[in-house]
């Protein structure tokens, strides 16, 4: 089993019947995931999401990539994803709760202008 999406630009964002970040409007309203008949635009991202599952083990990566340069404002919230990556990784260790982790990411993104948008 292999699944992919690929989207681009404000499409990566549409709300679709899946339970998943990534929608896109598809083809048609019947299959409302995954990509459209609408062109790639330069300096938007690109979004491509893929899993496989083979004999039990399953994988799944989302990358994102651009044709151009992505705006200053993703580039913020791409810097932002990585320094939560950093602290995250800085404070995980045996015997913290979990809640522990999530309430300092939190304090850091609500400090930020991208507070309103984290869903966790």
């Amino acid at each position: 089993m292999t699944i992919a999406l690929v989207l681009a630009g404000e499409s990566g964002a549409t709300v679709s019947f899946l339970d998943s970040p990534h929608g896109g409007k598809g083809n048609t309203p019947a299959m409302a995931q995954g990509a459209s008949v609408r062109k790639i635009r330069p300096n938007e991202p690109i979004g491509i999401d893929y899993g496989v599952g083979v004999n039990g083990y399953i994988a799944d990566q989302f990358r994102t990539l651009v044709i151009g340069h992505l705006p200053d404002d993703l580039i913020r919230a791409h810097d932002l994803s990585l320094e939560i990556h950093t602290l995250f990784v800085k404070e995980v260790k045996s015997g913290i709760a979990w809640s522990d982790l999530y309430r300092l990411i939190i304090e850091k993104v609500q400090k930020t202008a991208y507070g309103k948008y984290f869903n966790g």
